[in-house]
């Protein structure tokens, strides 16, 4: 199920088909350049990850009490209320 939903997700084709390709300069070698693209994009993707596992070991614990995870819940509630009425009144 994972690599079908990895497969199927449209963030790499359009990263790497249609943006990366303008960051890359064809007077220079274009291994050397995808060599590093790709280096800094892994580093970037396992460090993002890294801090994410790190983050959700430490809600995990303060969230034990059923009482602070009711409050976290409804206060990212709040919050995506928040946040959907102001996109809404920014872009009308």
């Amino acid at each position: 199920m994972v690599v079908a939903l990895q497969i199927f997700n449209p963030l790499p084709p359009v990263c790497f088909g249609l943006l990366l390709p303008n960051y890359f300069s064809p007077d220079l070698p274009v291994v050397t350049q995808f060599l590093i693209m790709l280096v800094t994009v892994t580093a970037s993707e396992l460090l993002g990850l890294t801090i994410h596992a790190y983050g959700a070991t430490g809600i995990r614990r303060i969230l034990q009490p059923p009482r602070q995870a009711h409050y976290f819940n409804i206060a990212l509630g709040v919050i995506m209320i928040i946040s959907g009425v102001w996109t809404l009144t920014v872009t009308t």
